[in-house]
Formats: C-alpha cells, sequence, structure tokens
C-alpha cells in the first residue's frame, strides 16, 4: 500500500502538484516508517515550495534509513546551497560523489557553489570531471569558460 502512495505522490509532483504530492508521500510514511525514497521525494517536494529547511529534515531522515542513497545527500546540498550554507553543501555534494563517483549532477552543483565562494580552479576541476564522465555536457563545458573568464585565463 505505501508504493501506490509513492507512485501517485510521484505523479502529483510531475504535475507540479506539491501539496498533494506532499501528502501521499506522508501516507507512504506513514505505512512504512523506513521508506527511504518516499523521504527522499517528499523533501523534493518541499523543496519545490521553497521549503528548504523542511526539506533538509526529510532528506536527513533518508540519509539515516539508507546512508548510500547518493541522491539524498544531492538534495540535500542542494537545499543547504539554497539556504546560502555553502560549506554544508559541499558537503553534501562531497558524499554524494563519494558514494557514486559518476554523480554528474553532484560535480556540477558542488562547482557552482565552489564559484560562489570564488574558487574558481575547484569550480573547473568539477566541471572537468563532469566532462570525463560527459563529454557532451554543454553547461559544464560553458561553466568552465565562464570561470576562466572570471579568473582572466
Amino acid at each position: 500500500m505505501a508504493e501506490a502512495y509513492f507512485g501517485r505522490g510521484a505523479v502529483y509532483g510531475s504535475m507540479n502538484n506539491h501539496e498533494r504530492a506532499i501528502e501521499d508521500f506522508t501516507q507512504a510514511i506513514r505505512i512504512n516508517p523506513n521508506y527511504a525514497n518516499a523521504y527522499h521525494n517528499r523533501g523534493n517536494a518541499y523543496f519545490r515550495i521553497n521549503n528548504f529547511e523542511q526539506a533538509i529534515v526529510d532528506y536527513t531522515q533518508a540519509i539515516r534509513i539508507n546512508p548510500n542513497l547518493a541522491v539524498a545527500y544531492h538534495s540535500r546540498g542542494a537545499a543547504y546551497g539554497s539556504m546560502n550554507n555553502h560549506e554544508q553543501a559541499i558537503e553534501d555534494f562531497t558524499q554524494a560523489i563519494r558514494i557514486n563517483p559518476n554523480y554528474v549532477g553532484a560535480y556540477h552543483n558542488r562547482g557552482i557553489v565552489y564559484v560562489l565562494n570564488g574558487d574558481f580552479d575547484m569550480a573547473i576541476a568539477d566541471w572537468e570531471a563532469v566532462l570525463r564522465i560527459n563529454p557532451n555536457h554543454v553547461e559544464a563545458r560553458r561553466n568552465i569558460e565562464i570561470a576562466r573568464w572570471e579568473r582572466g585565463w
């Protein structure tokens, strides 16, 4: 039964009906309190309505249940980044990469946070890692050029 609520919550989320998605993910969690993906997806719904604090609570619970859920670290990093907590964002993106060394999104977003911190060299290194994994990643290539221009290279 938890999976049914989870599935419907995912559909509501894809339709940008985040409040209904939250309701269904909450029902899935009531049925199965150890449903890490339901916490993660409910966190995503909270994120999309800019409730970053609650999103972080849900991502953290997903991580407690499944410490190897790289996507939860990535999502929590994005939430921390949205709250300008760059240090914690970098830590979470780094953990996502430790779990999944080919996690393009984590490298890419960590690069963005490095730029926000003024660390262009680390940002370029992350975007170069993205290109090693996915040579066709246009945004990473563009970001490298912008970062080099900003640095005066």
